[in-house]
């Protein structure tokens, strides 16, 4: 098993590296700011706005 996973680092360090440059963006579409993010998501938000 640490065979194999000595063998994938490589390739898998270079696909990391490849796939960086589609990553978003502070500032793009649908990514929200610090103080955005200090509170529940839509999908996380109760309905009626009442926390447990």
């Amino acid at each position: 098993m640490v065979a194999a996973l000595h063998r994938s680092i490589k390739p898998l360090s270079r696909a990391l590296e490849e796939l960086k440059s589609t990553w978003p963006s502070p500032g793009d579409e649908g990514m929200g700011s610090i103080s955005e993010a200090a509170g529940l998501s839509e999908r996380d938000a109760v309905p009626g706005g009442k926390a447990p």
